[in-house]
């Protein structure tokens, strides 16, 4: 299990400095609401990205509820293309501030955490 950088989404287009890191059994990431994850495939086989939210909390000490996981296909890759896809951005509210991803199989699969500039 990794913790995936966050890295920050510039104005003015992709910043791929830090890029892809590898995907593991179970990653977590940071999220503010306005983060968005950049999954790639380049396995021959289409995907699943399990995402579970952390426990939420209403300000106390106890959790007001554990939300389900939701699930989202990555396709395979297709010629030299891969297969990439956008989760997010992710409703603090609904998926809590520290997030979970978990792939079906993690050959060939890598992810990207964004953290989105705000509207201006």
């Amino acid at each position: 299990m990794a913790v995936l950088p966050v890295q920050i989404q510039p104005r003015n287009g992709r910043d791929d400095s830090v890029g892809y890191t590898a995907a593991a059994a179970s990653d977590t990431f940071e999220n503010d609401g306005n983060t968005v994850v950049l999954v790639k495939n380049t396995n021959g086989a289409t995907r699943t990205v399990s995402v579970t939210p952390s426990q939420l909390h209403g300000g106390g000490a106890s959790p007001l509820a554990t939300a389900a996981a939701t699930a989202f296909t990555i396709p395979a890759i297709a010629g030299s293309d891969p297969g990439e896809s956008i989760i997010g951005p992710l409703d603090r509210d609904k998926f809590g501030t520290t997030v979970t991803l978990t792939p079906s199989a993690t050959a060939g699969m890598s992810y990207a955490v964004y953290r989105l500039p705000p509207p201006v």
